[in-house]
């Protein structure tokens, strides 16, 4: 857990533009920010950070609706929950990370076999575009397929197969 030290005085100071405070006889923390308007003190996450020389990533609620627009905020959050709950340092916090949490909590069948996908698909190559990284790793697994000496079209067919057992499978047919 990475902790940060905030100086009290300091944020005091800067929330109320001097060092010396007008203070009401008695000093309870309440009365002496009320008397002295201070409600909120607003600090720079990143210049926090940059004084103890620590870096973070954050990540909202609207980043992770921009990566599955299908969720709503509460599902939103209860992503980050998750995130922060399994973090590992060795693998850290990327889209990946979120869209497999995400993918973990709020998908079911033939859609969370997509998300996988998608996931793959979203690292596989230096391209953003997916459609590109699947003709990518489609022709990479004809390559490997050659090297390992495995028949690509058999794999291919029974692939097929699976796919169209899921699909029966999720419409309540026979292959449920």
């Amino acid at each position: 857990m990475t902790t940060l030290h905030l100086n009290l005085r300091e944020l005091l100071e800067q929330a109320c533009g001097q060092a010396t405070l007008l203070v009401p006889a008695e000093i309870e923390l309440d009365e002496l920010l009320d008397f002295n308007n201070v409600d909120t003190c607003t600090q720079d996450l990143n210049d926090l950070l940059t004084e103890q020389r620590l870096i973070a990533a954050v990540w909202s609620v609207p980043d992770v609706l921009e990566l599955r627009p299908d969720l709503n905020e509460d599902q939103a959050w209860q992503v980050l929950q998750h995130c922060r709950e399994e973090y590992d340092p060795l693998v850290g916090l990327c889209r990946s990370t979120v869209a497999r949490a995400a993918a973990a909590l709020f998908s079911a069948g033939n859609h969370r076999r997509a998300d996988r996908c998608q996931l793959v698909l979203a690292t596989y190559n230096d391209e953003w575009d997916t459609e590109a990284n699947l003709i990518d790793l489609l022709a990479d697994s004809r390559h490997w397929c050659d090297r390992e000496e495995r028949d690509f079209a058999k794999l291919d067919r029974l692939a097929h197969e699976h796919y169209l057992a899921e699909l029966e499978g999720e419409q309540g047919g026979p292959h449920e």
